[in-house]
């Protein structure tokens, strides 16, 4: 298989979506899938996401948003606390994820395809 090498933000960003694909793709309950599925697009820096044109970059920042609109709730923050600042994100994650509707959960799949397909280059 021959592999494109391709640097800065937009390729960057592929690759972390192509991560996010790949946990979607897992064995595991679809909660949890997209649980997962969000951490690889919230370790994104802010400024790659800024330097993506704008529909994609909207798109994505809608995405991260719905993976952490709430805040982990205080005993998940307590039992999360000896992972550091990653699990208290990874807690906030799980509980957004938990108050998605399993049709809202689905868009986002489905969202994070379509953005890796357009970061791709199309079909």
């Amino acid at each position: 298989m021959i592999r494109r090498v391709e640097h800065g933000a937009q390729a960057h960003v592929r690759q972390k979506l192509w991560e996010a694909l790949r946990c979607l793709v897992s064995n595991e309950s679809f909660r949890d899938r997209l649980i997962y599925a969000a951490g690889p697009l919230t370790q994104l820096p802010r400024n790659e996401i800024e330097q993506l044109p704008d529909g994609v970059r909207d798109r994505l920042r809608s995405v991260v948003d719905a993976l952490t609109e709430h805040p982990a709730p205080p005993h998940w923050v307590a039992a999360q606390s000896r992972l550091g600042s990653a699990g208290v994100l990874f807690s906030g994650i799980g509980a957004s994820v938990r108050k998605l509707t399993p049709r809202q959960r689905r868009k986002i799949a489905e969202e994070i395809l379509s953005l890796f397909v357009a970061l791709s280059g199309g079909l």
